[in-house]
């Protein structure tokens, strides 16, 4: 089962997001894990 971080890296590669800024934190780490692993 894919999890929420991954289905968000999914729509945002869909969308042609290339680029994204942000703080690296603790609330968020499955979202970057999620990015390295596309």
């Amino acid at each position: 089962m894919r999890t929420g971080a991954q289905l968000l890296v999914d729509c945002l590669l869909a969308q042609g997001v290339d680029t994204a800024f942000g703080v690296p934190g603790e609330s968020y780490l499955a979202v970057l894990d999620a990015l390295y692993d596309t």
